[in-house]
């Protein structure tokens, strides 16, 4: 015998793993919005936020692919490296 799901889908289904685990700076966009709402009942407003959050994120992930496809691999080597900070070599 097969279950059958009684609940409606929700935002939180079908995330891809490379948009759930994706980061901004030193965050995961996707787990730090759900922590900062932990222990507390999310409204229909907060699902649609978070929903747009998702596919925010992997929109800018098929930019960032795209980008990196034109551009090649590293097109400007240590240009955003730290003042002082070995520059990788070419």
């Amino acid at each position: 015998m097969r279950l059958k799901n009684i609940y409606a889908p929700t935002p939180f289904d079908n995330v891809p793993p490379e948009v759930s685990n994706s980061h901004i700076g030193a965050y995961q966009v996707c787990q730090k919005w759900l922590k900062d709402r932990k222990n507390r009942s999310l409204s229909y407003t907060d699902l649609k936020h978070y929903a747009s959050i998702v596919a925010a994120l992997a929109r800018t992930l098929e930019l960032h692919s795209a980008i990196d496809g034109a551009l090649g691999e590293k097109p400007f080597p240590g240009l955003f490296q730290a003042k002082n900070s070995p520059v990788e070599k070419a």
